[in-house]
């Protein structure tokens, strides 16, 4: 399948325009979400339908506590990702390379049908990031809108506004994860960039849309008074401090497995941290 969001340049050489990363792909070139390839001069798809995960979660999992709480929502994932994060709790499904296995076809009408037998108000596209798999969860999302069924995007928020203006007729939930203050720890240790997802935050609470923030608290890379001070500072420069956030505790896992869990002084320091910044509402998890 052919994706979207690609520019033509000179020798077959094609731009992806879905995130951030921009990438140039030379004929044979995959993308770096190990999704998306040059193929004869166009950018194809490498997993078409191919889903990874479905389940039927309550809302408040997504995190979201504000939007259609008491609900259940039909959750769907596709493989890959745009960021690089040593401590991904889906890293089986989100840093995959060319050669991962088929999982089960599942095409979105597939997806309306069972949201709706299931009882659920709405789908999210969750687990892995959306944006990887932008037209999959784009053309279920238009379906999804015919049934009168709401859209939950949950994502790290490094897309496009290329991408942001496909998605934003039919997204009525975001969840964005805001991993640290700085760019240079995006960059070192996600691969990644934060300016994209400040503007993204900024340019979906101008739309108000439903949005709520989510930080994973990592001992020794955010979480230090100033770096908590500073998440909450750019949310408030961002959007606004009646924006939801929820301070997430970190366990080991994946590339991080011998760092310990997030102390839970820490975490009620952030807590405390985020109502004296003036948030009305924020909430720890993961304290089990």
């Amino acid at each position: 399948m052919r994706t979207i969001l690609q520019k033509s340049l000179k020798d077959s050489i094609v731009k992806c325009q879905v995130c951030p990363h921009y990438c140039v792909l030379k004929p044979g070139d995959i993308g770096k979400c190990q999704v998306r390839k040059n193929k004869a001069g166009e950018i194809v798809l490498l997993y078409e339908n191919l889903v990874v995960a479905t389940h039927i979660d309550p809302i408040e999992k997504k995190p979201l506590y504000h939007f259609l709480r008491g609900t259940t929502t039909y959750s769907i994932a596709l493989a890959g990702c745009n960021m690089k994060c040593p401590w991904c709790q889906n890293y089986a499904i989100s840093q995959i390379d060319s050669s991962y296995p088929r999982h089960q076809t599942i095409n979105p009408q597939t997806h309306i049908e069972n949201a709706i037998k299931s009882g659920c108000n709405s789908i999210s596209y969750t687990y892995s990031e959306p944006t990887i798999y932008l037209e999959h969860a784009l053309e279920t999302m238009k379906l999804a809108k015919q049934h009168n069924l709401k859209n939950v995007w949950v994502t790290n928020g490094f897309f496009t506004k290329e991408t942001r203006e496909k998605i934003l007729p039919f997204v009525d939930a975001f969840n964005i994860d805001l991993k640290a203050a700085d760019d240079h720890t995006y960059k070192t240790m996600m691969n990644a960039r934060l300016d994209p997802v400040l503007d993204n935050i900024k340019a979906l609470y101008k739309a108000k849309k439903h949005l709520e923030i989510t930080t994973l608290i990592i001992p020794g890379m955010n979480d230090s008074t100033k770096q908590l001070n500073k998440m909450g500072e750019l949310i408030k420069e961002y959007a606004s401090t009646d924006v939801p956030w929820h301070l997430s505790r970190f366990f080991p896992s994946y590339l991080m497995k011998n760092k310990p869990k997030t102390p839970r002084k820490t975490m009620k320091k952030a807590k405390y941290i985020a109502d004296d910044l003036g948030f009305k509402n924020s909430y720890l998890g993961n304290m089990f």
